[in-house]
């Protein structure tokens, strides 16, 4: 009898598991399988992390430029539009982004405010506009803004203008009140 032969007749002799135990090992094997695949996708912040930044966010070292800071704030928003990021995961992702001494006044504000205090990214946009795009320079942009002319027309001309020709092209205007008129 050569080897092959024995083999087979030795396999057949063997116990062979009853289905019912196949079955419940097949479905432990795709539960642990399950369990994997949404620790990877919801799970550690080292996954998270990590698939946050095949999105590419940019970090945010500090600045005293307003445009650059709130560029920043635009772009870190659009990768969580990208990544769908849930709320609860908004202000990990973007505090990982910060470098330098934005990390360190970071740090500060939560032993100063509390964890509580920085919980939302509308809590941490609060924050770090106040330190970065304060209302005092907003103002002054949004007065820069004003000023603006094209022509003989200043913004408020021309919103002025606009207002006055939308009412003959109201399938073209959505929203009138999403314009809002400066005070």
């Amino acid at each position: 009898m050569d080897l092959d032969q024995e083999a087979l007749d030795q396999s057949d002799n063997e116990e062979q598991p009853d289905p019912e135990t196949l079955t419940g090992i097949m479905r432990e094997m795709m539960l642990m399988m399950r369990s994997q695949r949404h620790q990877h996708t919801f799970g550690g912040s080292r996954d998270l992390l990590a698939e946050f930044g095949r999105h590419t966010p940019p970090p945010f070292e500090g600045t005293t430029n307003l445009t650059m800071a709130e560029s920043w704030i635009r772009q870190i928003e659009r990768t969580f539009r990208a990544k769908q990021s849930p709320e609860e995961d908004k202000v990990r992702l973007a505090s990982f982004m910060l470098r330098g001494s934005v990390a360190l006044w970071f740090e500060s504000e939560l032993r100063i405010k509390g964890e509580d205090a920085l919980r939302t990214w509308e809590q941490l946009k609060e924050v770090f506009n106040a330190k970065y795009f304060p209302l005092s320079r907003r103002a002054q942009m949004e007065r820069q803004f004003l000023n603006l002319k094209k022509g003989s027309m200043s913004v408020e001309e021309y919103e002025a203008e606009f207002d006055r020709l939308s009412q003959f092209a109201l399938s073209l205007v959505e929203d009138s009140s999403s314009f809002t008129k400066p005070q």
